[in-house]
């Protein structure tokens, strides 16, 4: 009984970290291990039902349906009031997805789905509510594919069977770490987490064959190590990969002294006990509660706030576990009346589902009158495209814009990620009609404009700008602008509350909680090099960020509606403290330009989100489009740095 009671501390310990890493406490940045936790107490428990003589005489479709009936009736409540929260407050788009996603979510492919459309650690990913069921997708079918390897299995001597699962150990490791580092279908995809399932089935041959090992000091250790990884891991490492080894050898390690004193105090106590059994409710509910209370606020979820919603998922976790999850646990068969209603609810799902997908979003809930605000972003990067007459120089292809009548001639140079991408269209407009040669050298997709330092992301290092700093010497500018989506390096982190990007200086990594020294360093060798190099600087600051794209909220349905400043009114404080690190430095710097827009564009209530005319610019959450990047570089940019111009020759 000890032993349950202790397994139960083991999903507590599991989902806690997975509940605390997404609610963004920062401080456990490996939280997303707790899946893999249960992926091998997953291995684990399969394989010793698997081998009973019971499982094998009621045979494979009866253990299928049990499976079914384990998961989807929990799932399908979710699902359905998932969908129910998103008709009240998601816009159409946003709804279309979560529809599309809560298909994926009860068929079980929604990792399949997940990887075709989706990164796991990206900012956006706070406006999907049912993001998180691709583990369970993940579960489903390791239950199919083991059930039928050991029915086909049945009849070989135990030496086979532990050839044939260390076969299949050592090729999904190959695959895992083969493509950790290149695509997110290693963190999704079955073949390349199989082999954390194997380590869980490993320690059931033990159990079965040789009982557990009672040793104190052995879980203790484990234990140890395995909380260590919580707070050490982070989302820059290639994962799952050999990182994954670690924590699953911990995990089997503590499954298999479970029987010790040790984990009796640790793990098996009343609280332990009670919060891994509602851990698979746990893990249903939090995620969409979380995604809509960031959703409500517009990105600004405090810790106080945090706690709140963790309390709210516990009580809610309970009722779905008491009134739903455990009428389903029982060893009774299943009877007519919850055969009826689990099939109802499945169906009604789905039916609410392909709904939402023929009736786009069910836009009609927008308010009457209101014209809905659609981004075509592809139309809008192909426009940014158009923009640039390319020429050869030192081997890279260089953008050239402005005055390109001696093509190859430059007065500027434009560096940056992809916010200096965005403002393209309005120097382009400014450059020719000043007849100012200009020449954009940038690096999109998260990589900081700098001469030292890598940019690691969930995929792995980025393509390093400072390769491209030695053009510098071989084009001559008068003066170089530098733009990019400062607060992100910075903060190691977007105002999505989702960490995307680290730095490592001088080949050391430096987390998120020294992600601002990263950035004073980098940036400083940066302008010293410049500077170096007599060569003036420029430096636009970075344009404020939304907590969901600004054409969400105001597409948001009438029953909720909230135009003008209730779309961005509390994103003022967040962007101010996401900026603060990039405008203390750049004003200190009194040898640049430094052209401050979230002083621009925020007043003491909000941070604007259209033009004059009241046109929304931005395309996303932190990008505006190819007519707003003419508006701020036209009534912000220009009139803030002419005289930098004229005092340098240009003008």
């Amino acid at each position: 009984m000890n032993y349950i009671k202790n397994l139960n501390g083991l999903r507590a310990i599991a989902v806690i970290s997975v509940l605390l890493y997404h609610f963004d406490f920062h401080v456990v940045t490996g939280g997303f291990v707790g899946v893999d936790v249960f992926l091998v107490i997953s291995g684990f428990l399969i394989t010793l039902i698997l081998m009973r003589e019971k499982t094998i005489e009621k045979g494979i479709f009866v253990f299928w349906k049990r499976r079914l009936y384990r998961l989807l009736p929990a799932m399908i409540a979710v699902v359905f009031s998932t969908l129910l929260v998103g008709f009240a407050l998601f816009s159409p788009d946003l709804f279309t997805a979560v529809a599309k996603s809560s298909i994926a979510s009860i068929l079980f492919y929604s990792n399949i789905y997940n990887w075709s459309v989706i990164d796991y650690f990206a900012a956006d990913t706070v406006t999907m509510p049912l993001l998180h069921f691709w583990s369970l997708a993940l579960e489903m079918q390791f239950y199919i594919c083991w059930s039928l390897l050991f029915f086909s299995i049945k009849g070989l001597d135990i030496k086979k069977k532990h050839i044939i699962l260390i076969i299949i150990f050592l090729t999904s490791l190959v695959l895992s770490v083969l493509y950790s580092t290149e695509e997110m279908g290693a963190y999704y995809l079955l073949p390349s987490r199989l082999f954390e399932f194997t380590i869980g089935s490993f320690c059931a041959f033990f159990v079965l064959y040789k009982k557990t090992m009672v040793s104190n000091a052995l879980f203790i250790a484990a234990f140890i190590g395995l909380m260590l990884i919580f707070f050490t891991y982070s989302q820059s490492i290639s994962y799952p990969g050999y990182a994954a080894v670690l924590p699953c050898a911990l995990t089997a390690l503590i499954i298999l002294t479970l029987d010790t004193n040790a984990a009796n105090i640790v793990l098996g106590n009343r609280f332990m006990n009670y919060t891994g059994k509602i851990s698979y409710s746990l893990y249903l509910v939090h995620w969409p509660v979380y995604v809509y209370l960031y959703y409500i606020s517009q990105g600004s979820v405090d810790t106080t706030d945090k706690i709140k919603a963790l309390v709210l998922v516990f009580i809610l976790s309970a009722l779905l576990y008491t009134f739903i999850e455990a009428k389903f646990l029982n060893k009774k068969p299943i009877s007519t009346v919850q055969n009826m209603v689990f099939s109802l609810g499945f169906i009604a799902t789905i039916l609410l589902s392909v709904t939402i997908l023929i009736t786009d979003g069910m836009s009609w809930r927008l308010n009457e009158g209101r014209e809905r605000v659609s981004v075509d972003v592809s139309a809008d990067l192909n426009r940014q495209r158009s923009v640039c007459k390319y020429k050869e120089v030192l081997g890279y292809q260089i953008c050239f814009f402005g005055d390109t009548s001696n093509l190859g001639m430059v007065d500027i140079v434009f560096m940056g990620d992809s916010h200096a991408w965005h403002l393209l269209s309005g120097l382009d407009n400014v450059f020719t009609s000043l007849g100012i040669k200009g020449a954009k050298i940038n690096q999109a997709g998260g990589t900081l404009p700098s001469v030292v330092g890598d940019t690691y992301t969930s995929k792995g290092p980025k393509p390093q700008t400072r390769k491209y700093f030695p053009l510098l010497t071989e084009l001559k500018p008068k003066a170089v602008i530098l733009s990019a989506r400062w607060g992100l390096y910075a903060n190691s982190m977007g105002t999505y509350g989702t960490k995307v990007s680290y730095q490592r200086i001088n080949g050391k990594f430096e987390n998120s909680s020294k992600s601002k020294e990263s950035f004073k360093y980098a940036m400083s060798n940066t302008l010293e090099y410049i500077n170096n190099l007599s060569i003036p600087i420029v430096v636009i600051g970075q344009i404020p960020e939304y907590g969901s794209p600004p054409e969400s909220c105001l597409n948001k349905p009438k029953y909720f509606a909230n135009y003008g400043l209730g779309c961005s009114g509390n994103t003022i404080d967040i962007n101010d403290e996401f900026s603060k690190t990039e405008r203390d430095f750049f004003n200190s710097k009194l040898d640049i330009i430094y052209v401050d827009l979230f002083k621009e564009r925020c007043s003491l209530l909000a941070c604007d989100y259209t033009d004059d005319g009241g046109r929304l610019i931005y395309k996303d959450g932190d990008h505006i489009d190819f007519d707003g990047g003419i508006y701020i570089a036209e009534s912000i940019i220009e009139p803030a740095i002419e005289s930098f111009l004229i005092k340098i020759g240009v003008l």
